[in-house]
């Protein structure tokens, strides 16, 4: 079968790049041939960075390399792949925002079509509410008419009720895939009281909020690692400005880390520190689980109902002093420590990516 991946980019690192690649790798696998189409052309130098190898693979290039537009819009533009639906078995929205393309299948990662209506983030920025308005007038009408004619699937329990409200259709919950025998390190192995947390610089991850949790746990170390973007300034800025006035001497930041420097640090570490609310899976938090850290994340998103299951497989927290509160209880405490980095590094096994792998395998060759 040929099947056509539609993404708006794979040249920056994220949770819906690793979902898109790793379609791509498992399909291969199976046999069937792949077309990967992109808004602009893939930079497998930075592919190969992250992910960790290339693929020989079926490109198209859907826009000219001279329209640079800005990232949510790259998603709609791939309306260009109308003509090259129609080479294929069968179509996958990798990205899983409303296209003016109808595709057979639809991962969504994100609710575009209901942000207002699910989070006040954007309030925060007057420029970003003007940027992203046309973009999200768009979702919203189209979203309904769109999803009628698509299957639906979803990373979370927590998006999957999202969906059903504001779309009225149910969807299929696969797992983002994690490789968890890649960055698998044994509980047992000596540890230091080292917290890390790994994102985007980005404003929705909430990294900035990690020196005033930091100033709170003096036996601690915080490593700050994620990828940049035309953003990252700001935030690396507002994380550095908080240090100075802290007096902070208990905070690393690497930008933009290769793999083998995140597992150096990750086999050093006890603890991983999720600060973004409402987060719809949280592939970082089950890798830092398979690197055996004890997961601490925010009550929300599907970080807290999916991956630790509100409690059982990790720990939560509501605000800063909660968080550091948190940190501070299980350094002290050795034994508590280690019994749910065990729970938690058993746990991330469910969402190794070999899971992921047989379940849209099978999901695809029903189309058969």
């Amino acid at each position: 079968m040929k099947v056509l991946l539609l993404h708006h980019s794979l040249n920056s690192p994220g949770g819906g790049e690793k979902v898109c690649l790793t379609t791509v790798e498992a399909l291969k696998e199976a046999g069937h041939d792949v077309v990967l189409a992109t808004a602009d052309k893939i930079d497998w130098g930075k592919v190969e960075k992250y992910f960790g190898k290339r693929f020989d693979v079926e490109e198209r290039q859907l826009l000219p390399s001279w329209l640079l537009l800005p990232g949510s819009y790259k998603r709609i533009a791939t309306f260009n792949s109308i003509s090259l639906s129609r080479e294929v078995d069968l179509s996958i929205n990798m990205h899983g925002d409303v296209m003016f393309t109808p595709c057979d299948v639809t991962y969504v990662h994100i609710p575009t079509f209901a942000l207002r209506n699910i989070t006040n983030y954007y309030s925060e920025s007057l420029l970003l509410r003007l940027y992203l308005a046309p973009y999200e007038l768009v979702q919203k009408i189209f979203a309904k008419r769109y999803f009628e004619r698509t299957i639906i699937l979803t990373n979370s329990t927590y998006l999957q009720k999202i969906i059903r409200k504001f779309v009225g259709k149910r969807s299929t919950i696969v797992y983002p895939p994690v490789d968890v025998k890649k960055i698998f390190i044994p509980v047992n192995t000596e540890r230091e009281n080292i917290v890390v947390s790994c994102g985007r610089f980005s404003f929705e991850k909430r990294l900035s909020i990690i020196p005033e949790i930091a100033r709170m746990c003096s036996s601690a170390e915080f490593y700050i690692m994620g990828s940049t973007g035309i953003k990252s300034n700001k935030i690396l800025k507002q994380i550095e400005l908080k240090i100075k006035n802290y007096n902070l001497s208990n905070i690393k930041i690497k930008t933009d880390p290769k793999n083998e420097e995140m597992i150096e640090v990750y086999s050093r570490a006890k603890i991983y520190l999720h600060t973004a609310i409402g987060e719809y899976f949280g592939i970082s938090v089950v890798e830092g689980m398979a690197s055996g850290l004890a997961p601490i994340v925010h009550k929300s998103g599907g970080a807290w109902t999916d991956i630790i299951e509100e409690g059982k497989y990790g720990l939560g927290y509501s605000t800063v002093n909660e968080a550091a509160k948190k940190i501070n209880e299980l350094l002290k405490v050795e034994e508590k420590t280690k019994k749910i980095r065990k729970i938690a590094q058993n746990r991330s096994k469910v969402f190794d990516k070999t899971k992921y792998k047989k379940k849209i395998v099978k999901i695809i060759e029903k189309f058969q």
